[in-house]
């Protein structure tokens, strides 16, 4: 029976306030309504043509889901981590762990956006390498103290950091990535992904695969996730897999614009071919959806649903029409 989580709509502007006080009263509506995590996406700013809005902070906003809420499981739903000091990283998200009494996931990519890393001073090109090291620095400070590292792009000696993370031996790292047909959409190369799906197969707890992705994209890249993972003399039973899509559930014929207004403020993809990627319908067609999706890999551990704004009912709907029946109630 799989979890199922909201992934926060976290993009500015959106329709409607979002005044601190709404999004607080959402945050603790999630945990009400029954839903088993919550999850924020990480961007430093607009990444057009994708996502031609900007975000909330990511690590503010897990600070924030911690404060508010008693006993869901949160998370980043992907971190961009090679932006990110792995040292200083580590310490914070120790830090939001131990504060939420040990309630956090921490999902982590390795991005994509050039204008992000050119921001950042980051090479876009070695931001598979730096992440490879900055997975080995978090796992060894969140384990150990008086840790030293080498690496090309990350030197340190003796470094420890407190508090260390509840969960032991660390939380639960879940990797993004894989093959996707939006190159084809957005004129962007995804190029080869066996780096990344290697990168999942060693170290990640959860594998969350593109919302994009094909059936058979996600089928090939699971089938060579579990084929590395004996290399690294681990079983891909233990590797969650996770589902993650944007939602917008229709109730009524006019509820079709008001998702396409919701759409176009968030990315160029035509409503069309959203339409056909997104979870957008009505509740039985969604659910239709949600029941083919462990088809292309035997299972699916986990759901994560993203609504295109902080309308409370949509949250409400999909707890009432969607929830109870991908969970078997």
């Amino acid at each position: 029976m799989p979890k199922v989580g909201i992934r926060l709509p976290s993009f500015i502007p959106n329709e409607g306030s979002n005044s601190p006080g709404e999004v607080f009263r959402y945050l603790r509506s999630i945990e009400e309504l029954g839903y088993d995590s919550i999850f924020t996406i990480d961007h430093l700013q607009t990444a057009a043509p994708t996502y031609p809005v900007n975000w909330f902070d990511c690590l503010s906003m897990l600070s924030a889901v911690a404060s508010v809420t008693k006993k869901v499981r949160f998370g980043p739903l992907v971190l961009v981590l090679p932006l990110y000091h792995p040292a200083w990283l580590a310490k914070s998200l120790a830090t939001i762990d131990y504060l939420s009494n040990g309630r956090l996931i921490v999902g982590l990519g390795v991005g994509w956006s050039k204008a992000e890393f050119e921001a950042m001073g980051v090479p876009l090109s070695s931001r598979g390498k730096i992440m490879d090291e900055s997975l080995e620095i978090l796992r060894e400070l969140w384990t150990r103290d008086n840790v030293s590292f080498d690496g090309e792009f990350f030197k340190f000696h003796d470094v420890s950091i407190e508090p260390k993370p509840i969960q032991k031996p660390y939380p639960p790292i879940w990797i993004g990535g894989g093959n996707q047909p939006f190159g084809k959409i957005y004129g962007m190369n995804v190029g080869d992904v066996t780096p990344a799906l290697g990168r999942i197969a060693r170290y990640a707890d959860g594998w969350s695969h593109h919302l994009s992705s094909t059936a058979e994209m996600i089928s090939q890249d699971w089938n060579v996730i579990s084929r590395l993972a004996q290399r690294f003399g681990r079983n891909s039973e233990e590797i969650e897999i996770i589902y993650s899509n944007f939602i917008f559930v229709v109730r009524k014929r006019t509820d079709y614009e008001k998702c396409e207004r919701a759409l176009a403020r968030i990315t160029t993809l035509p409503f069309e071919e959203a339409k056909k990627t997104y979870l957008i319908g009505t509740d039985e067609e969604i659910i239709g959806r949600l029941r083919r999706v462990p088809l292309a890999t035997g299972r699916v551990d986990h759901i994560v649903l993203n609504p295109l704004s902080w309308d409370l009912e949509q949250i409400r709907t999909i707890s009432e029409k969607i929830m109870g029946e991908m969970q078997g109630e």
